[in-house]
């Protein structure tokens, strides 16, 4: 007599721009969970459009048992029952680089004081995201990054599979930074640094 079937459960990726929540999603996809999230975005920005704009959509039940990230603000709006909840977060001045590097990448024109802006904005918004989701897992960009095989263990802790070294494999093979290093972005914008001082 077989007992009842169990629902697997979605595993959501959350946090604020820039938080290394792409890096997370393809460890995810490394450890062999399906990713929600639209064809021509996996191995890319992992995002699905649907959950950017409706958090309440009929998605939900799409994603059950799939890995998917929703950002700020979208990510508050998830109902805690919904899944698991992993937590990405980074160093605001870190952020704040990092953000104003993609912006010129894009070749996006923010306001005269966007560096200001963006610290403050994550300097203030972080210390709220981690008590939101203050059961979810709480993983940091420079762990992540730094220390890819530790932070993949306690991945699989929570997910419940995949194999840790593949999974780290995932984070040590992300393309390398123009001068073909792994560094910290606040070496473009030293002024972040001040300005968090």
């Amino acid at each position: 007599m077989g007992g009842a079937a169990v629902t697997p459960r979605t595993t959501f990726v959350v946090g604020l721009g820039r938080c290394g929540s792409s890096a997370m999603m393809a460890m995810l996809a490394a450890a062999g969970l399906p990713v929600f999230c639209d064809p021509d975005q996996v191995g890319n920005g992992w995002e699905n459009e649907r959950a950017l704009l409706r958090p309440h959509g009929e998605w939900l039940a799409e994603a059950q048992g799939m890995a998917v990230k929703v950002l700020a603000p979208q990510c508050f709006e998830l109902p805690p029952a919904a899944g698991r909840f992993i937590v990405m977060h980074r160093a605001a001045p870190d952020q704040a680089a990092s953000q104003l590097t993609a912006m010129r990448a894009l070749k996006i024109k923010g306001r005269p004081d966007a560096d200001q802006t963006l610290l403050a904005y994550y300097r203030d918004a972080t210390p709220g995201l981690l008590a939101h989701f203050r059961d979810g897992l709480q993983v940091g960009f420079a762990e992540l990054v730094g220390n890819p095989i530790e932070t993949a263990w306690r991945v699989q802790q929570l997910i419940g599979t995949g194999l840790p070294a593949q999974m780290a494999d995932a984070i040590w093979q992300r393309p390398a930074y123009h001068d073909g290093t792994f560094r910290d972005r606040r070496n473009h914008h030293t002024h972040l640094v001040e300005l968090e001082a």
